[in-house]
């Protein structure tokens, strides 16, 4: 469970008996607040694949917010490092915003761009983004971000880029795209 804004937030997770944590900021300055998230953000991923080891057979991971992508793709390379991830993400939004080259604070607006960054997510394809979504897209990262060589790893569809027989092929030109792209 997190809940809360980048200033307080609190977060609880129970894994079985062997992992379980309760974590809470309140007032904490941006930098404090970032290196609290990765730490926890690395023992959470630690702690679900000591668990998916243990279990010797397939698991699925399910979570209600964006933000909890974050640990997925973690746990994902964790599992996998050698993988290069391709992701489809059915949207209304690119949730890449706020982005800064240093401390970006994982939340729901800006997942997929600190998944880019992280390396756990290496191309992107946004499918039913809305048209302002996507014509701010470019915009809406801090004017001081430098590492825009993410957003070439990053397709965006409107719903109007896609109307009738357009999503097949879509979903298939960007699939040869990551396949072109060493996409595992």
């Amino acid at each position: 469970v997190v809940n809360g804004t980048e200033q307080d937030y609190s977060l609880s997770f129970h894994l079985g008996d062997e992992c379980n944590g309760d974590y809470h900021n309140s007032d904490a300055d941006k930098i404090t607040t970032f290196h609290l998230q990765e730490s926890i953000i690395k023992n959470i991923t630690n702690c679900l694949h000591n668990h998916i080891r243990a279990q010797k057979k397939p698991v699925v991971l399910l979570g209600n917010d964006h933000a909890l992508s974050i640990f997925t793709f973690a746990l994902a390379k964790k599992l996998s490092p050698h993988s290069k991830i391709g992701l489809f993400v059915f949207d209304e939004h690119v949730d890449i915003y706020g982005l800064e080259d240093n401390y970006n604070i994982v939340n729901k607006a800006n997942v997929f761009g600190k998944l880019l960054l992280e390396g756990y997510a290496d191309y992107i394809v946004f499918l039913g983004t809305s048209k302002l979504a996507k014509s701010i897209f470019l915009d809406s990262v801090s004017e001081n971000f430098t590492k825009t060589h993410i957003f070439k790893n990053v397709e965006i569809y409107s719903d109007s880029d896609l109307k009738d027989e357009k999503w097949e092929k879509v979903i298939s030109k960007s699939i040869f795209t990551m396949k072109e792209k060493g996409i595992t």
